[in-house]
């Protein structure tokens, strides 16, 4: 029989061996291979395995993240449920002290320890542990309130009934089920309750809760000697955190580093009720164990993601996003290019005819930042290259003793702050210049394209097939129409790419 060394290393393996030299370079006898020897060197008590018992077969458990993500899947993917002996204490409910903070923590007693304290009838049987302040603090509207409702109409059950109850429901009887889950409903909800205010919708908790009744009716071996309601709520439980998990917040956390972050703020509390204060990281790396890099680590991961479009201010017309400060701007660079546009436009202003104006706007970047080429203009405006060369340089012999006069000089450049914009300001000044253009498309049809194609019309973008389907062709005659139009219009080749293809 393989020793305990060879047995861990096929456990920390992850599943990858079976039999023989693993991918470690290590030799395993094992019949079952990786974490699957859990489920014989543990105390694997009806669905339930220790986190305790399972340091004790792999030591490095608690340093190794990975493994500890492979742990939680494989756990997940045989319906175990992984759980802390400790948390078997009777201990206070801890309060949360912030939005943070409330997504994670949760009490750690059980229903049968709320039961306990409601105390028991004379002849040994339950006593209703869901009185009159069940549904104290709950906003419910009519149709919470009528599921609620009807919850707290069914009976409680014996454990003789609820053996009986199982039997059936093994032998394929589903009016046993369904009583058995109606029963339980008032357990569903007060488990769901606890978990208000973590980023999920109350009926949501309840049905991730009625999912974990029906996987514990399932494994559920009333042979073994546990009440069903204690062995339920486990399983409740794990399938509201896991729902929290995956659903509860912007952005989702593995379920690894859910469990770490919610026992990190139990412990938390507890430094809190003992002290009568806020501990500090320090305190908190100290009572847990971690380095202090790990505690801020966590802390930071848990904190509830803002949206840059928070509306923020008395007046409602500022945003989060507002405030906070692009890195990446070039301010003094796009300073010195406003000052110098203003000046350039009042120069223009020297011009009469529109064209000419117009010109000189798109061959100097004063419209949109692009500098176009002659032959970009001249398509653009309708006339000749040359023509174009023509009306130019007799512009600006007329501006050259107005420029000179407000000091501007031919070298007097300032570099254009489009060039430090990012990818999506880029895109957002593309597509502004595209509507600009707009009226130089002669053709409804093809200007109802470029509408479509770049958003112009509602604001959202449309593909080429979803355009085709609108005008009534096909895909590639619209991506004809539109390269056409786009060269029309100047298009650079690096600003094509920038168009939503």
């Amino acid at each position: 029989m393989a020793g305990k060394s060879e047995r861990i290393r096929v456990i920390e393996d992850g599943g990858r061996n079976v039999g023989g030299v693993d991918d470690l370079g290590y030799r395993s006898a094992q019949p079952k291979d990786g974490f699957d020897a859990l489920l014989d060197s543990t105390s694997q008590e009806a669905g339930i395995l220790y986190w305790e018992r399972v340091g004790e077969l792999i030591p490095r458990i608690g340093e190794d993240e990975k493994l500890q993500r492979k742990l939680a899947i494989w756990a997940d993917a045989n319906d175990l449920v992984l759980v802390h002996e400790e948390e078997l204490v009777e201990e206070d409910e801890p309060v949360p002290q912030d939005d943070d903070e409330a997504v994670f923590i949760a009490p750690l007693e059980t229903e049968e320890r709320k039961g306990k304290l409601a105390g028991k009838k004379k002849n040994g049987d339950e006593t209703d542990t869901f009185g009159p302040d069940f549904l104290a603090g709950i906003d419910i509207n009519d149709h919470i309130g009528l599921y609620l409702k009807e919850a707290t109409r069914r009976p409680l059950l014996t454990a003789d009934q609820e053996k009986e109850l199982i039997q059936r429901i093994r032998s394929g009887d589903k009016d046993a089920l369904d009583i058995m889950c109606g029963s339980n409903s008032r357990l569903v909800i007060s488990v769901a309750k606890r978990y208000l205010g973590r980023g999920e919708f109350f009926l949501d908790l309840i049905q991730e809760g009625n999912l974990g009744l029906l996987k514990a009716i399932e494994k559920f071996d009333p042979h073994r000697g546990y009440k069903f309601s204690t062995y339920a709520t486990w399983w409740i439980r794990q399938k509201i955190t896991r729902a929290i998990a995956e659903k509860g917040r912007g952005i989702r956390l593995p379920v690894h580093r859910f469990d770490q972050i919610s026992r990190l703020y139990h412990q938390i509390s507890d430094l809190r009720q003992e002290k009568q204060e806020e501990p500090t990281i320090d305190e908190i790396s100290v009572a847990t164990g971690e380095t202090r890099e790990y505690v801020q680590g966590l802390l930071m991961v848990a904190a509830t993601p803002q949206s840059l479009d928070t509306i923020v201010g008395e007046d409602e017309d500022s945003t989060l996003g507002d405030f906070v400060e692009d890195k990446g701007a070039n301010v003094v660079s796009r300073g010195e290019y406003n000052i110098l546009h203003e000046q350039i436009e009042k120069l223009l202003t020297i011009i009469d005819n529109p064209r000419d104006q117009a010109i000189l706007e798109l061959r100097y970047g004063l419209r949109d930042g692009c500098c176009y080429s002659l032959e970009d203009t001249a398509r653009i405006i309708g006339i000749t290259p040359k023509n174009v060369w023509q009306i130019e340089g007799k512009a600006l012999k007329r501006l050259k003793p107005m420029a000179s006069q407000m000091g501007l000089k031919p070298d007097n450049s300032v570099k254009s702050p489009y060039v430090d914009l990012t990818k999506k300001d880029q895109e957002t000044m593309f597509q502004e210049k595209v509507r600009k253009s707009l009226h130089f498309i002669k053709k409804p049809r093809d200007r109802e394209i470029i509408e479509l194609r770049f958003g112009l019309r509602d604001g959202k973008k449309r593909t080429l097939e979803e355009t085709g389907r609108i005008i009534g062709v096909t895909r590639e005659r619209i991506r004809q129409i539109e390269e056409r139009i786009l060269i029309k219009l100047g298009l650079k080749p690096e600003e094509k790419a920038l168009k939503d293809k």
